[in-house]
């Protein structure tokens, strides 16, 4: 989603991939039209199995930050299986001057099913859900979302491998 993308719709589908930076996913809500945008909102991204392919790292599986500052707002994340992530399964950081534009406001994020069932396990921190928008950022919504195990639901046993962090929600 780039450029002021609105009003879209992904459902009932399977996604997978591969990428190496947590500063970017395998769905990136990106960059709003510079100075006059409305950023990338009122998407919708539900009922997908959202993963990596095989057993190639995924730093992140669904990632939000518009350089541009204008804000992506209204964003709505859910039903989905996001698994085998290795730094965050949903990122939407903290965006410095977005608040001017609109902030990065009334977002939902509900009823996701994070889990890890790679055959080799995670060796870094991991964040099911890092969503640190700004001070101003309001109407957003986190709930009802199962955090660990090896399926959806939170079944089976969620491993890491030495003394790593995981978090459910930063």
């Amino acid at each position: 989603f780039q450029n002021d993308d609105a009003n879209n719709t992904v459902k009932n589908s399977i996604l997978t991939g591969a990428n190496s930076t947590a500063a970017s996913g395998l769905i990136v809500f990106w960059n709003a039209i510079p100075a006059t945008g409305n950023g990338n909102s009122n998407n919708t991204i539900n009922n997908n199995d959202i993963g990596a392919n095989g057993n190639n790292p995924l730093a992140t599986a669904i990632y939000s930050n518009d350089a541009n500052n204008r804000g992506n707002s209204g964003n709505t994340i859910t039903n989905n299986n996001i698994y085998n992530w290795n730094t965050n399964g949903i990122s939407v950081p903290a965006q410095a001057t977005a608040a001017a534009a609109g902030a990065t406001n009334n977002w939902t994020i509900t009823d996701n099913s994070f889990y890890n069932n790679l055959s080799t396990a995670p060796s870094t921190a991991q964040t099911a859900i890092n969503f640190v928008p700004t001070a101003t950022s309001n109407g957003n919504t986190i709930s009802n979302n199962s955090i660990g195990g090896n399926a959806p639901g939170n079944t089976g046993t969620w491993t890491n491998t030495g003394a790593v962090a995981f978090t459910g929600i930063a």
